[in-house]
């Protein structure tokens, strides 16, 4: 059975493939607004699981910190290549809305909607 952070994991990838949502948190490893829950998904799948398992994990960091924040995930694929991901949670400061660019199976640009909304000249 799934746990809670699970079946939100689980609703995003009724979008994306788990391998696309992997490849967009080990972009925003090095990005400089990454938050720490970005940081706690990247800690899991480095001992080599997958996303479900990160969040299954009951012991691990992960959902030690999801327990003081439920999780929201939330995935759009726009017509144009980009896949929007919001990953936050109810932590203070733990908050990313984040863009990502596809050709075909290759994700090619990560950034964030901040940073999106200054290419389009928007303050």
């Amino acid at each position: 059975m799934m746990n809670e952070y699970q079946q939100r994991l689980y609703c995003a990838m009724a979008l994306v493939e788990e391998a696309d949502l992997v490849a967009m948190f080990r972009a925003l490893r090095g990005h400089p607004a990454r938050t720490r829950a970005i940081d706690l998904v990247n800690a899991e799948l480095d001992k080599g699981g997958g996303l479900m398992d990160a969040f299954g994990n009951e012991h691990s960091a992960l959902c030690a910190h999801f327990e003081c924040g439920m999780p929201d995930i939330e995935v759009f694929r726009r017509a144009n290549g980009w896949v929007d991901l919001w990953f936050e949670t109810d932590n203070a400061g733990d908050s990313g809305q984040w863009m990502f660019r596809f050709d075909g199976d290759t994700l090619i640009e990560a950034i964030s909607h901040e940073e999106w909304y200054k290419r389009k000249g928007f303050n």
